[in-house]
């Protein structure tokens, strides 16, 4: 299934349960924890690339009620569940779109945060990712990008990715089983055919991400583990150069 900006995305297909099946799962929640503890100050406008459902949202309007906050998702169901959820609130403003082709103007938030989202897209369009953000951001803004990581990169087909796919995806897949939920291991085996073939699902390094934002022009970039660390669930930041 694809957006108008070609991202292809399967959530929409999911966003009725996706709140169910991710509540009880303690790593994921840490993996929010860690991208809320990159927030500080007051913020006046901050932006949730691929916001799906509003699991950082509820944490950012709960952190900063005051501050304007756009949530951005390329898949029109997820946008129509958070919108039924924040119902009332004016500070939230909701966009369809991709994180790779931002239609904000330039230095227009103070923080652009994001969690499981930007792995949905290819590799350039990730790197173009971190240029738009980049852009959007106010001088000494800061990116926080949580998401699902790999640690190796390459050819669909190359025996060294595909291995190391299957190998931390059935990591993945028994965690889920044992300390969430078999309907949440069932959607992980489910979608491994996708992280194999890069269907939606194109895992990067958080080295990768380091380089792509470092190209941009972020500085004192840095990752943080989320624990459980063999999940490999990470967060990278980076701050756009002040004025």
């Amino acid at each position: 299934m694809s957006n108008t900006n070609g991202v292809t995305t399967h959530w929409n297909e999911v966003a009725s349960n996706y709140d169910n099946l991710m509540a009880t799962d303690r790593a994921y929640q840490a993996q929010l924890d860690n991208i809320i503890s990159e927030l500080s100050g007051t913020p006046n406008r901050i932006l949730d690339l691929g916001c799906g459902t509003g699991a950082i949202m509820g944490k950012l309007v709960k952190k900063y009620p005051n501050a304007q906050i756009v949530g951005l998702d390329p898949a029109i169901e997820m946008l129509n569940v958070i919108k039924g959820k924040f119902a009332g609130n004016e500070k939230i403003d909701y966009v369809s779109g991709s994180a790779h082709q931002l239609e904000f103007e330039d230095n227009s938030f103070d923080y652009i945060v994001t969690n499981w989202a930007l792995h949905h897209l290819i590799h350039d369009d990730k790197v173009k990712c971190a240029q738009e953000v980049y852009r959007v951001l106010k001088p000494g803004g800061k990116f926080i990008n949580g998401d699902q990581f790999a640690e190796v990169m390459g050819e669909i087909k190359s025996p060294d990715r595909a291995g190391h796919i299957l190998d931390l995806l059935s990591r993945k897949a028994k965690y889920y089983l044992e300390e969430v939920s078999f309907e949440r291991m069932l959607l992980q085996v489910k979608l491994m055919p996708k992280f194999l073939t890069e269907d939606g699902e194109c895992l990067a390094t958080p080295e990768f991400w380091v380089d792509a934002m470092q190209n941009a022009g972020f500085v004192n970039t840095k990752i943080l583990i989320s624990e459980p660390a063999y999940l490999f669930n990470r967060v990278v930041v980076g701050l756009k150069k002040g004025d």
